[in-house]
């Protein structure tokens, strides 16, 4: 993936996502994406509150071990964008049927 098709994909992520995620309950939602992977975080509280923050892997180093060389792409821009939506809309199906993250614990009240 290009930058440029890792900017557009966190900035459709941010725009159909946000309002659903601050309607059930969260404070901030935010998409990031790098060489290698994109991820969006959803923040549940005001001052170092709990997060969720899927991310998926979109390119690997060729070298050793994974550590050096350039990196190349192991999945295409709609896989991942498929895989992102798919693992955000379970999650607000999670928190539409009362599941509230907490900062410590499991969270499965609700």
């Amino acid at each position: 993936m290009t930058r440029a098709e890792v900017r557009a994909l966190i900035e459709r992520l941010e725009r159909d996502y946000r309002d659903q995620f601050v309607d059930a309950g969260a404070v901030g939602f935010d998409g990031w994406g790098n060489n290698a992977k994109v991820g969006v975080e959803a923040r549940f509280g005001e001052h170092g509150g709990p997060a969720w923050s899927p991310s998926v892997r979109h390119a690997a180093r060729t070298g050793w071990r994974g550590f050096f060389g350039p990196f190349a792409e192991t999945r295409s821009a709609a896989d991942v964008e498929r895989e992102l939506r798919s693992t955000i809309e379970a999650y607000l199906q999670r928190l539409r049927a009362g599941y509230r993250p907490r900062l410590f614990g499991r969270g499965e009240r609700g």
